[in-house]
């Protein structure tokens, strides 16, 4: 199996834990709030705010993902260019906060489904192992036995016989 392919930026942003990674988030959110007010009004820099969402998408509770989504909603109205009116207003900030909102859900989702599958192979390795123990007792028990036990199949041929069951049938030892 096959490592996927990493973008090495995403992955130095998702290495640490809760903490490093929301730090991380809080730092891009303020550079980008920075960048977008310093910037020329015709250029507003709101979209760069879905970078930070993946970030807390990734650790973050569903109702936590709304609250910064919400708040980076307010920092790329805050610092754009165009006139507040509600006729324009209102959907252009219902748009953005979808956007946002719908970014980190989608990571928090992702992340989700990968440990649930995680755990899930963990759980079938585990599993397997126990069966694949239990096989081997199963085996040497059944070797052991001095009463004769072989399994055949649908069509009465043998496919496995102890010693026993060799003695018994007088068979050869294969």
């Amino acid at each position: 199996m096959t490592k996927p392919a990493r973008i090495p930026m995403l992955s130095f942003f998702l290495r640490g834990g809760t903490k490093s990674i929301l730090l991380k988030a809080a730092v891009l959110i303020a550079v980008i709030a920075f960048a977008d007010w310093r910037a020329d009004k015709d250029v507003t820099l709101g979209f760069l705010y879905l970078f930070p969402m993946l970030l807390v998408g990734s650790v973050l509770k569903r109702w936590q993902i709304a609250i910064v989504a919400t708040l980076c909603t307010f920092l790329a109205e805050l610092f754009d260019s165009f006139d507040w009116r509600p006729s324009a207003g209102i959907p252009r900030d219902i748009l953005i906060f979808s956007a946002f909102l719908g970014m980190g859900l989608f990571v928090y989702e992702v992340v989700r489904s990968r440990q649930a599958a995680l755990t899930h192979l963990k759980q079938i390795e585990s599993e397997s192992e126990a069966r694949r123990a239990a096989e081997e007792q199963l085996k040497v028990l059944v070797d052991s036995s001095p009463v004769a036990i072989f399994t055949a199949d649908s069509d009465g041929c043998v496919l496995q016989a102890n010693g026993a069951a060799h003695r018994l049938f007088a068979l050869p030892d294969h």
